[in-house]
């Protein structure tokens, strides 16, 4: 026992000490439990919001986190982003190619947007963003431009670089600028991102001749 290294004046005087300290190594003890608990909860919690492939945030994550913007306001933009001819890659080399392109092609949506950010798988070819732009000092029409045209450069050299033998890989983006006299919802901001994004998958599809579905 602890108390044997110390000397008492009185029997009362060491009861209270043991009693002190086998309190303090139970209270102690619960403590380091009740941290590791939370430890689980917290990664248990993540890996609930997160793309098993991509591991970026899925659409459960990111409607949480979007309605929580929505709610307090916060000025924000939508870009959805789809992947054009994906399947032929699944189809020419294999599933496992397929979802290491998955991978890659979220890691170059992530280096083109800030660390306040918020960037989603929501499908199987599917990609959302909301930039955050409560601080920003350009237009958000400009600031997703650029997002986009960036996206859509990177995306076209990877491409090129990593699947030459595939005709028309690419990507098709669209936005929509949050305006809470217009979108009460963050799904109503998520589909005119969509619809933004349809019509430009559209036009791409014109420009190359039929080259895929949209």
């Amino acid at each position: 026992m602890e108390s044997d290294k110390h000397s008492f004046k009185t029997p009362q005087e060491k009861y209270i000490y043991d009693m002190s300290y086998m309190m303090g190594r139970t209270m102690g003890s619960m403590l380091v439990r009740y941290v590791l608990l939370e430890e689980a909860l917290h990664r248990q919690t993540e890996e609930a919001h997160r793309d098993h492939t991509t591991k970026l945030l899925n659409s459960a994550a990111i409607e949480h986190k979007g309605n929580e913007w929505v709610q307090l306001r916060k000025p924000f933009v939508a870009i959805y982003f789809d992947l054009l001819n994906f399947k032929k890659i699944n189809d020419l080399h294999g599933h496992t190619n397929g979802n290491q392109y998955l991978q890659d092609i979220g890691n170059i949506i992530v280096t083109v947007t800030k660390k306040e950010d918020l960037v989603a798988r929501i499908g199987g070819d599917e990609f959302l963003i909301l930039l955050d732009t409560a601080k920003a000092e350009q237009e958000p029409s400009v600031i997703a431009h650029n997002v986009m045209d960036r996206t859509s450069r990177y995306v076209t050299g990877y491409n090129s670089v990593n699947y030459p033998d595939i005709d028309n890989l690419g990507i098709s983006s669209g936005y929509a600028i949050y305006d809470p006299s217009m979108h009460p919802t963050l799904s109503s901001v998520i589909s005119e991102a969509d619809i933004s994004m349809s019509l430009n998958k559209k036009q791409q599809h014109h420009d190359n001749g039929g080259a895929y579905r949209v």
